[in-house]
Formats: structure tokens, sequence, C-alpha cells
């Protein structure tokens, strides 16, 4: 499930040719988003209310890892590159969405798992709501890669070729995708204040063990990607509130990891749904986001 004719060069006129896919679908997302909200970009150094940035992703860099890494392996040392290994990390797309974008407020970098974009919306939820920041950033980025292919090819994860078939018995495993998505989160009083068009809320976002007394919405998507088990892992937690139908993106773009539950977010804004609940378990826990479009 691979994001087709992405050109890195077509949306960013600086010349980086030491960017992998992960960060290059970040800053280009990045830039969408900042654009979409009425942001003029770069942002100024002098902001008195800097935007910040709160990035996540389950894999990071590994095509530049495996760049860095060949020729380690190839037993020639002296022609690994150490720019290379310097954009390897998970909070090189982060530090480049900064750079890039004038970006200097409150910061922060997930990573190893399927919860890390979720992680990085709570995160940001969360500093909006303690003053530490009134305007954050908030996204996710996965590419594509042979390592990671092989990972989930020796755990017999990958489907086959087959669209992944979430909670059913006749499931085979998953399909890879990749992508990013972001959102510009922001205070109440700093969007009115800029006069921006608020598209909805997020009324929470909660990780690990999520609080179903909360009244659930109608709309509820689930991230299951077609593992039985973390499939399995969604399907207690549906069962305990009596959900019976909670359609999963999966099929249709992949199992783009950390990417899913935005994904499901973006689709809840974009066909304008008064409400909804995004669900996606990991083997560190269970996380769980509401979104409501009140006025």
């Amino acid at each position: 499930a691979e994001v087709p004719d992405f050109e890195y060069a077509d949306y960013i006129f600086s010349t980086q040719p030491y960017l992998d896919r992960t960060t290059a679908l970040a800053v280009v997302t990045a830039k969408t988003a900042l654009e979409d909200a009425g942001l003029a970009l770069p942002l100024g150094a002098d902001s008195p209310d800097p935007v910040g940035l709160c990035f996540g992703s389950c894999w990071g860099c590994y095509n530049s890892i495996e760049r860095f890494s060949a020729p380690l392996l190839a037993g020639k040392p002296k022609t690994a590159q150490g720019l290379v290994f310097m954009h390897s990390f998970p909070n090189s797309p982060a530090s480049l969405i900064s750079i890039e974008f004038g970006l200097h407020g409150f910061a922060s970098v997930t990573s190893g798992s399927r919860l890390a974009g979720l992680w990085a919306i709570e995160e940001a939820l969360s500093a909006i709501r303690e003053g530490t920041s009134s305007c954050i950033l908030a996204g996710a980025s996965e590419a594509l890669s042979a390592p990671v292919f092989a990972h989930y090819g020796e755990k017999n994860e990958l489907s086959g070729g087959k669209a992944p078939q979430p909670f059913s018995k006749n499931a085979e495993g998953t399909i890879l995708g990749e992508g990013a998505v972001f959102f510009l989160l922001e205070s109440a009083a700093h969007a009115q204040n800029r006069n921006a068009k608020i598209l909805g809320w997020i009324e929470d976002c909660e990780l690990s063990k999520p609080d179903t007394e909360y009244e659930i919405s109608k709309n509820i998507y689930s991230c299951a990607p077609g593992i039985s088990a973390i499939d399995t892992l969604e399907q207690s937690w549906l069962d305990h509130i009596g959900c019976e139908n909670a359609p999963s993106l999966a099929p249709l773009l992949g199992d783009a990891l950390a990417v899913n539950p935005l994904y499901a977010l973006a689709v809840t804004v974009g066909e304008g749904m008064e409400s909804a609940a995004i669900l996606q378990a990991s083997p560190e826990g269970v996380g769980l986001l509401h979104y409501t479009s009140r006025p």
C-alpha cells in the first residue's frame, strides 16, 4: 500500500538528498497541514506564541538505517556516511520540520509502537491543557522499507498479497502501508484569536487503559490490521462496550501502524461526522481517541 507518485521535490524546493521516505512524507504533510491551517511559512522565530510539534512513528527512519549500515555490513566502514547516520533516528523528521518551517514551541517525539501516533496526539493535548503551549502540530509518519517487511514476514503477519480481513476468522495477515497525517491542535482561545476555521474538537485521547465510562459515539473506527493478536485485543474491548461494527481502514490503506488512527481521524473530520471514537490496540496497550464536531 505505497503512496503513489510521491516526489519530495514537487512540494519542497530546498534540496536535501539525505532525506529518507519517512522524513519526506512527514515534512510534506506537515507543510500541507500548516498551510491549510492558515499559517504563513516560515513562522517567525520571535513569535510570542510559538507553534510546537509532537511527532510519532512506529519504525522511524529505517531507509536511512539501511542506507548507513549497508557499507558496514559489506565490510567497508570508511564509506559509511555520517550525515545519513545523523538522520537515522525518529527525531530527524521532527527536527527537519521544525527547522524548515520555524517551529520553536514545545516538542516531543515518540517511537517504537503502533500507538506512537496516538501518543503524539495525547502529548499535544496534555501540553495545551497544562498551558505549556497553545498551538501544536501533531502527527505521525511511516514508510515502507525492506527491514520492516522482513520483520513482519518473519512473524508470519503478512497476508501474502490479499487485502486484510480485520476481525475475520479467515484473516491471513496484513498488508503494510505508508503515509503521514498531521493536525494543528490549538486551544479554543488561540484558534478564535487568529480567526481560524475550527474543524472540530478532540475531547480526549487515552492510552494503555481506556476509560469505558465515556459515552461512546455511535461512530467507532478500529485500526484492526488483520493480525490475529492485535485484532483480538481490539475485539475484546469492542465486545466489552457492546459495539457490533467498527470498520477498519486497513483493507483500503494498508497497515500504516502509527498513522492508522490519524487516517481514521482525518476521515472523520473530512466526512463531517458529528462525533467518533477511534480505537487502536498494540502489544503495549490500547488507545482510544474521542472526537466531536461540537460548535
